[in-house]
């Protein structure tokens, strides 16, 4: 079998999470666009998201006018007509004080920037026209839009020290960089870079906004612009995070970063943050707190599905109660109190779990990834992908509706992290190190990329995994080369067995 790999620039090289370079990561990606699947679990999922799920989130974002805006920018960039900026800015008023005010406020300013994020990690595994040309108008539209004081006002708020008001620069900068890893552009990666220095003049020495999402971000800004500026600014925000009382829950006694007491889908997020920049700098008691934080949710507090569950009552702050598995519309009622499973805390957990996973290469870590993604995430998610439930239905009784459609969700939150996160699930198969070529997801797929000494490999997967436990591996290379072949063995699977050419080996 011969391999289609060529050098290529960095940005075509990078992963999702790029820890190509990271001094203290153990594991490095394997990008998306190295990995093709074939027919099998994932590939009619992640066909449905790039056909169905993302325009089907837009004609939602669109009833509220929260795109319209940027078409607007973008109609400015091309033809140079003024009067675009005008009904860019008008539209977005209305988008601000229309009667759903309250929802988009919480929502439309992240909401289309992981509409990019999605649209860049699908044009990394297929060249879709379609798809292409939504990304190319948005992005046209954002950069225009990010040079307009008025709407710089507008979108980011007058400060950032409440709420979203930080996780709004946080998905821009996601998205900037997924668009460079699948264009090579950089125009839009340079508007990320000005922001992230606009909130490093207002927040030197400052406090923190609540809602978690920026650090890892702006450690992804850095890894792909080289601009040390902008993970001192992602060390202060963790550094900041490590210091603070809890900002929703109250203090255990013992230090916030100890125990989980925060509102459920930031304590995931919080984490991922430190394990980014922990692969970037060597800070051991950083280290010490993030791996107590994660013993401490897997010691109690992590469902079967591998979930946080969410208490409602309390300011959807993680719960360790047990409660019966009957789901209403609104979640699983105990005792008068709501419990539930969001769909955002199941991708941060897995967020989480991967970056751990980058650091220590462990196998515990990939497992529960395997976990969440496949009982819990996809859970939420509707097989058309124009069906999602912000709850997890593992949980349902069947009486209820099991999801809500896009055009009606209950939040943005949720139905655009799962358009962003579905078509980056291929840079979770595979992982490179000093030694070898790592395998922790198993699908129909083929791997065409190299090892950490240049040389070129194909790994095809023939199995119908889930379904099916066994998994036939061939491997292809140009000329014979030593290395270490890890095959993740599932933590559930306590008879695996591994034979090469027919005779079993030694696990």
């Amino acid at each position: 079998m011969t391999s289609r790999h060529t050098p290529t620039a960095p940005w075509r090289s990078a992963g999702a999470v790029d820890t190509t370079h990271s001094p203290h990561a153990m594991l490095r990606p394997v990008p998306i666009r190295a990995i093709t699947l074939g027919d099998g679990f994932w590939k009619p999922r992640l066909d449905a998201n790039r056909t169905a799920g993302i325009f089907a989130f837009l004609e939602w974002l669109d009833e509220d006018d929260q795109v319209a805006p940027f078409r607007e920018f973008a109609h400015f960039a091309r033809t140079g007509d003024d009067s675009a900026i005008a009904s860019g800015l008008d539209k977005m008023r209305r988008a601000f004080d229309g009667r759903n005010s309250q929802r988009i406020r919480h929502t439309w300013r992240a909401t289309v920037m992981e509409v990019v994020e999605a649209c860049a990690y699908t044009l990394q595994s297929e060249d879709d026209p379609a798809i292409r040309k939504l990304m190319d108008e948005l992005v046209t539209g954002i950069v225009a839009a990010h040079k307009n004081e008025e709407f710089l006002t507008w979108y980011y708020g007058e400060h950032f020290e409440h709420s979203y008001q930080l996780g709004t620069p946080g998905h821009l900068f996601q998205a900037a960089v997924a668009h460079h890893r699948a264009t090579g552009e950089t125009h839009f990666l340079d508007i990320a870079v000005d922001v992230a220095m606009a909130i490093a003049s207002i927040f030197e020495g400052k406090a923190f906004a609540e809602h978690p999402c920026i650090e890892m971000a702006l450690v992804e800004l850095y890894r792909a612009t080289g601009d040390h500026r902008v993970l001192r600014l992602a060390t202060h925000f963790v550094g900041l995070l490590r210091e603070q009382d809890p900002i929703i829950g109250p203090d255990t006694g013992e230090g916030h970063w100890r125990h989980f007491n925060r509102h459920v889908v930031r304590q995931t997020y919080l984490p991922c943050g430190a394990a980014d920049l922990l692969a970037e700098k060597s800070d051991p008691e950083l280290w010490k707190h993030l791996t107590a934080i994660w013993r401490d949710m897997t010691s109690g507090k992590l469902h079967i599905i591998g979930q946080l569950a969410t208490d409602y009552w309390l300011g959807e702050r993680v719960t360790n109660e047990p409660f019966a598995l009957s789901v209403g519309v609104f979640g699983c009622v105990q005792d008068h109190i709501i419990h539930g499973f969001e769909l955002c805390e199941a991708v941060g957990n897995i967020m989480w779990n991967w970056r751990m996973l980058a650091l220590t290469a462990d196998a515990t870590y990939s497992d529960l990834v395997e976990r969440t993604l496949y009982n819990g995430f996809l859970s939420h998610v509707a097989l058309d992908h124009r069906n999602y439930h912000y709850l997890s239905m593992m949980a349902s009784d069947g009486d209820h509706p099991p999801r809500n459609p896009w055009g009606n969700p209950t939040t943005g939150c949720c139905p655009a992290n799962a358009v962003r996160f579905i078509p980056s699930v291929p840079s979770y198969f595979f992982s490179t190190s000093d030694d070898g070529l790592w395998v922790h997801l198993y699908d129909n797929c083929r791997m065409d990329w190299h090892l950490a000494t240049g040389q070129p490999i194909v790994l095809t997967q023939k199995t119908r995994y889930p379904w099916d436990g066994q998994v036939a591996i061939t491997l292809g290379l140009e000329e014979p080369t030593d290395f270490d072949l890890h095959l993740r063995i599932p933590g559930w699977c306590e008879n695996a067995t591994v034979a090469v050419n027919g005779c079993a080996v030694d696990r």
